[in-house]
């Protein structure tokens, strides 16, 4: 995923928050970003809290690059 060039994604993860409180932070970090488009935002699960966070991490990456090449028009 990474070259010189690119930078590596913020990610932020949000526990507790109802889907309402999650899309109003999301909106407002993005508005605030430069890049708003750098950033991948999660919601805790059930599974996802099980994980360690290393592997949470990289597969938020995979996902987020998979959604990226597949969603262009």
């Amino acid at each position: 995923m990474n070259n010189s060039t690119e930078k590596e994604p913020k990610i932020m993860i949000f526990h507790g928050l109802s889907d309402e409180e999650a899309a109003f932070y999301m909106k407002l970090i993005k508005q605030s970003s430069k890049q708003p488009k750098s950033f991948i935002f999660a919601m805790t699960t059930p599974t996802s809290l099980e994980w360690k966070v290393k592997d949470l991490i990289a597969e938020l990456k995979e996902e987020h690059d998979y959604f990226k090449e597949n969603n262009k028009a």
